[in-house]
């Protein structure tokens, strides 16, 4: 199912870790049921479930486009500098559904980077946590290669749906004082 993929996830991680699930998200679950939208939620169902964070439906777009989107994070996530919530916040927004191996290389690319800077940015306090997220981030790359960066593929590797890895984000989050990721 192309709404599983590797950003969604993270986002899924991180969202979940601080336990946001406040009115907005009642609200936007109201919302697309009465619209009938169908969405990806947390959870992996689709929209009118009950969980904590409801995404928008998955688009894919041409790779020129989707380029453009890998640029305008990456540009984000530096200018955030080593505050991790900046970077949470600057890499937490919508981005397309990798539709082919080469825009899920690029996805995988982009979202070890901008792990590797959480993680370098982290507390002290969060050293721990840091280090299963940077050690999560490093193998992303050639977890994905091993799979051609097929996107369906992609979704069903370990480490980014560990309980682990959600743990971690979520301690980085509170030592750092960050709120939920609200994108930019």
């Amino acid at each position: 199912m192309r709404g599983r993929w590797l950003i969604a996830a993270v986002l899924c991680c991180s969202l979940a870790a601080v336990g946001c699930g406040g009115d907005d998200s009642s609200k936007a679950k109201d919302d697309n049921k009465a619209s009938g939208d169908t969405t990806t939620t947390a959870a992996g169902g689709t929209g009118g479930e009950d969980s904590s964070t409801t995404l928008p439906p998955p688009e894919t777009v041409p790779d020129d486009d989707f380029t453009k989107v890998v640029e305008d994070i990456n540009a984000r996530v530096e200018a955030a500098g080593a505050d991790p919530c900046k970077v949470l916040e600057a890499f937490g927004s919508s981005a397309p559904t990798p539709a082919n191996a080469a825009q899920t290389e690029q996805a995988v690319n982009v979202i070890a980077q901008v792990l590797v800077k959480l993680a370098d940015s982290s507390p002290p306090e969060a050293a721990a946590a840091a280090e299963t997220v940077r050690t999560t981030a490093k193998s992303l790359p050639e977890q994905a290669a091993s799979v051609g960066f097929d996107p369906e593929k992609v979704n069903t590797l370990p480490g980014l749906s560990s309980p682990e890895f959600g743990a971690a984000i979520g301690t980085i989050q509170t030592a750092a004082k960050c709120g939920a990721p609200t994108g930019g």
